[in-house]
């Protein structure tokens, strides 16, 4: 996390040729004295002799293209590097996302998240009298909003936990007639309630990473039953993979963004039915999402 402490050394790594030591500006540098001015004259011919010249340096200036600021010099330069300034206008030589992210290693982050939902549910109803058996798969495409918090380490990995409130999951209805003859509707609906999910974020090239997670949700019943059974609510577990990149926003400091599309599986729910039917049904939930975050670090 970026600390308010006094810069001690300011490092140009590769002056050569001179364009920025004889400038005006580099020459109102030089008039202070509360700390190093390490000036380079030749070109680093090596991503270790650039991680050398870097060392020990709070800030960095690079004056020519030709200087690769990359991801795993990033990964490899010093704890006290926190400032890189580009002479010029061009950028395509430093890895500005890698940079950021190194420069807001160790800090915490919060923020929202959009989904949208691609959520299919396989259930199988058995008649206790009968032992026949009724399929039944429910696709729902939805949107549903998260929110996140995250430690994000020195190596670029975050540590999350990650709150829905509720999703509906599906719902179905048809006529039909009880044991005693009567006809009436059956409508059958669920929703997974108070979903948390811990998670983990390992980058693995530049602004992509892989991600896990494990949750814990409550699967909802709320039925109506022209026998005046009902199904109970039940705590299941679930697993998450996906696949994302991450970035900062220009709009303004600490702001960053999470895109990922991510698969995730419950274990299956078995409830027996409450009341003078008391029939079984047996579902599996399963998701598929893209997700885009907006969040803050600090």
């Amino acid at each position: 996390m970026l600390e308010n402490k006094q810069i001690k050394k300011i490092t140009v790594i590769d002056d050569y040729p001179t364009i920025l030591s004889d400038s005006y500006e580099f020459n109102r540098l030089r008039k202070h004295s509360n700390y190093n001015l390490v000036i380079n004259r030749t070109r680093p011919k090596s991503p270790n002799e650039t991680l050398e010249i870097c060392a020990d340096s709070d800030t960095v200036i690079v004056s020519h293209t030709s200087t690769n600021i990359d991801n795993p010099l990033l990964e490899s330069v010093s704890q006290d590097l926190r400032h890189i300034a580009i002479w010029g206008t061009a950028m395509d030589h430093v890895n500005i996302s890698s940079a950021s992210s190194a420069a807001f290693a160790g800090s915490f982050g919060m923020g929202v998240t959009g989904g949208l939902y691609s959520i299919d549910t396989d259930g199988t109803e058995t008649l206790r009298d009968s032992g026949n058996k009724t399929n039944k798969s429910i696709s729902e495409d939805v949107a549903i909003p998260e929110i996140f918090v995250e430690y994000v380490s020195d190596n670029g990995a975050a540590f999350g936990l990650t709150y829905i409130p509720a999703e509906e999951i599906g719902n179905k209805s048809r006529t039909d007639s009880n044991s005693d003859g009567d006809s009436g509707t059956y409508k059958a609906a669920a929703e997974i309630d108070n979903h948390v999910m811990a998670y983990v974020d390992v980058p693995v090239y530049s602004a992509l990473y892989v991600t896990g997670g494990l949750s814990r949700t409550t699967i909802v019943t709320n039925e109506s039953l022209n026998s005046g059974s009902s199904y109970a609510n039940q705590d299941v577990w679930g697993y998450t993979l996906g696949l994302g990149v991450k970035g900062d926003v220009p709009l303004g400091d600490g702001l960053y963004y999470k895109l990922a599309a991510t698969y995730t599986d419950f274990e299956s729910y078995e409830s027996t039915a409450a009341g003078s039917a008391s029939n079984k049904i047996n579902a599996d939930v399963e998701a598929t999402a893209l997700k885009l975050s907006l969040g803050y670090k600090f």
